[in-house]
């Protein structure tokens, strides 16, 4: 036994002497430049690019057979702008010696130090890459020997790589197509040693630069793969992505990924993943996905919560300019729950849950084509005070004049860009037990919206709005450079009151109204949209009044100044009573043109005509009261006392003016006693000619 152990140390050493002295040789007599050359030729002949490698071929034998190059490029395809596709300072690669015998190939590590691969597309969409694939599928050549089968598992069980590293790499894509450029520096990535069946561990950093804008300072990724030995199955388990952006002009921004398990079956074309937690600033998303049909029509769905948050310091940290509004508390709380549905082109929030403040909001919300961006919701929300939202200004309440329907759907439709309006593809509902916007309270709302082919087309109805409803339908259409609006709509049995008081502090009406509007504007500003309104409105007021003057009170006056007699005190609390005030208007040019005002009360009979300029806010109306002697019946006509009161109204809507029309009154005094003489005439020349003799001469006297 001693003999033969002897014999086998002895066999041992003499095999380790000659490997030794082997290796010594093989290293003195390595020819450098003809390996050189053999690769640069084999990479010339292969890809038809140039492969220059620079300085020495370093070789070492034993036990590891490895090679180590120095600096290292190859040009790129011709036509692109860089003359490089990439270049490396250094490459070293290991191989184990005696693993070769038994034709399994362990790599002990591939470093690979200061790669710049530049990577671009031309304006024609042909990557500099498509030729090197071209010409790796054009010299693979069917072979004539019976082909030895051994299944890619079976291949890679032979295969054994300790470790893959890249130091300090540069990335650059440039798209000339978009057009767009992404630079990614100090990339390092590096492995554990891979082996099927087993978990090794992955860690990547990165920094990215686009367009000259630093986006991303500083991106982390660790995580452990596993890759089962028939490469069925791939998990990426424990998975930690962290960024730090950081963008001009505006506050670094941290963001976190963590992923308990991602598995994806390759051989069912299916996804799991478990655990996903999202962290952007104060923002926490939570969400477990599957997936199927991953290989060719993708297919995702998982449930989503995103945690509460303060909406307005998530918009500071990101970088939004954040509006100043009336309640510096507003989007102070959101949060948002929903099933996702998702394809390669649409996406679907299903039950979707959310809340905004004290608003809460659910149904459903989708985006049937992404390409196209079609979207299509149906939604439901308790309550919106949209004032909150608003900014400051309007809050101020003597200043805001009472805008009209139209104003309003064009101030709506104006904050969006005429550019996207034209691509905006919508269909959907949204229903509101409760809505305030500029102080109008309203209820049980339902608006339907539908946008395409540059035009936004909607209707509305508002069940409860001041003890009245309204119905109304509007459009938008932005084919040309200057959006055209019109609208149509009425209000019914709407109280003036609590409507008028939302936006003067002065109650000047009450009443129950209803209200007709057709309008049409055009522009782009609220100015300019009030300037080309035009259309037709017409009112019907019951039961009301009109505060700041006593048309009794005025007619008195009237009558006391014509009679040269003391003026009676007025008082500011006083007012006039209607039964009824009828009245329609042609608008144009933003200026309301009314011919027809009727007002009815028990004892006073009003008529007048005048403008209100919605520009200028500027009133110019002219009125005739008449105080009723006898009222109207069936076979008789009102009869009228006294002379007529005629009075002016100017100011602003803000602050009206009331002032009575002395000119006027004395003009009509001067017709009332013309008339008295002219029937006085008339009496004696009936008297001395006889009775039908006044009839044939009343025509002189009109």
């Amino acid at each position: 036994m001693k003999k033969h152990t002897k014999t086998l140390l002895s066999m041992l050493a003499v095999l380790a002497i000659i490997m030794l002295i082997s290796s010594v040789a093989l290293t003195y007599w390595f020819d450098s430049n003809w390996v050189k050359q053999k690769i640069e030729t084999l990479a010339k002949d292969n890809t038809g690019r140039i492969l220059v490698l620079e300085g020495d071929v370093h070789l070492s034998v034993f036990p590891w057979l490895g090679l180590r190059t120095g600096k290292m490029t190859l040009t790129n395809a011709p036509g692109f702008e860089q003359p490089l596709f990439a270049e490396a300072k250094a490459v070293a690669i290991k191989v184990k010696l005696l693993p070769l015998f038994y034709k399994k190939l362990d790599i002990s590590q591939i470093v690979v130090k200061g790669l710049v691969l530049n990577l671009a597309k031309n304006r024609q969409g042909l990557t500099n890459w498509a030729d090197l694939i071209k010409a790796q599928q054009a010299t693979a050549q069917p072979s004539t020997q019976a082909p030895t089968t051994v299944s890619t598992a079976e291949a890679y069980q032979l295969l054994g790589i300790g470790g893959i590293s890249f130091e300090n790499a540069t990335i650059n894509w440039n798209d000339q197509a978009q057009p767009q450029r992404l630079t990614l520096t100090a990339v390092n990535f590096k492995s554990t040693a891979f082996t099927l069946g087993k978990p090794f561990d992955v860690s990547l950093s990165v920094m990215s630069d686009l367009d000259g804008k630093v986006l991303n300072e500083a991106l982390t990724l660790d995580t452990a793969v596993k890759i089962e030995q028939d490469f069925s199955y791939i998990t990426l388990s424990q998975l930690l992505l962290k960024s730090e952006t950081q963008r001009q002009d505006k506050p670094k921004l941290s963001t976190t990924m963590q992923i308990a398990k991602l598995g994806v079956d390759v051989s069912r074309e299916s996804a799991r993943l478990d655990g996903l937690a999202l962290k952007v600033a104060n923002l926490v998303m939570l969400a477990d996905m599957n997936g199927s049909e991953i290989g060719h029509q993708p297919k995702f769905a998982g449930k989503v919560s995103i945690a509460e948050f303060n909406g307005a310091e998530l918009m500071r940290e990101l970088g939004v300019p954040l509006p100043i509004m009336q309640d510096s508390n507003a989007l102070s709380l959101v949060k948002l729950d929903f099933d996702l549905l998702a394809t390669a082109n649409s996406i679907d929030f299903q039950n979707l849950l959310m809340q905004i403040d004290d608003s809460h909001l659910n149904g459903v919300l989708g985006v049937s084509d992404l390409a196209q961006g079609v979207i299509a919701f149906n939604l439901a929300m308790d309550t919106l005070d949209l004032d909150r939202y608003l900014t400051p200004s309007n809050a101020n309440i003597a200043a805001k004049p009472i805008a009209s329907p139209i104003a309003a759907a064009a101030a709506g439709a104006a904050l969006i860009p005429v550019e996207q309006l034209k691509e905006l593809k919508l269909d959907g509902q949204l229903t509101l037990e409760k809505l305030k916007v500029n102080g109008v309270n309203m209820q049980k709302i339902r608006l339907k919206v539908d946008a395409k082919d540059g035009a936004l087309v909607g209707q509305q109805a508002i069940a409860d709005i001041y003890q009245g409803s309204s119905l109304s339908d509007f459009r938008v259409d932005v084919h040309e450079t200057s959006p055209k609006y019109t609208f149509n709509g009425q209000l019914q049995g709407v109280q003036l009151a609590p409507l008028i008081k939302n936006f003067k502090d002065d109650l000047v009406m009450t009443g129950k109204a209803n209200i007709q509007a057709q309008l049409q504007a055009s522009g782009k500003q609220m100015t300019e949209i009030t300037s080309n309104l035009n259309g037709k409105l017409s009112l019907q007021l019951q039961d009301g009044t009109i505060k700041g003057f006593n048309i009794q009170s005025m007619i008195d006056n009237g009558k006391a100044l014509v009679a040269g007699a003391a003026l009676p005190t007025n008082s500011k609390h006083e007012q006039s009573v209607f039964s009824d005030i009828n009245a329609t208007g042609v608008i144009q040019q933003g200026v309301l043109q009314n011919n027809d005002l009727v007002a009815h009360s028990a004892k006073v009979y009003a008529d007048g005509n005048g403008r209100l300029d919605l520009n200028t806010q500027a009133i110019d109306y002219h009125i005739i009261a008449k105080l009723i002697k006898k009222a109207a019946t069936a076979t008789e006509p009102e009869q009228i006392e006294g002379i007529p009161l005629a009075f002016h109204i100017g100011g602003t809507f803000n602050k009206p003016v009331y002032a009575v029309d002395a000119k006027h009154m004395l003009t009509e005094q001067g017709k009332a006693k013309l008339e008295e003489e002219k029937n006085k005439l008339l009496d004696k020349l009936d008297k001395k000619i006889g009775p039908g003799a006044s009839d044939l001469l009343k025509g002189l006297f009109k």
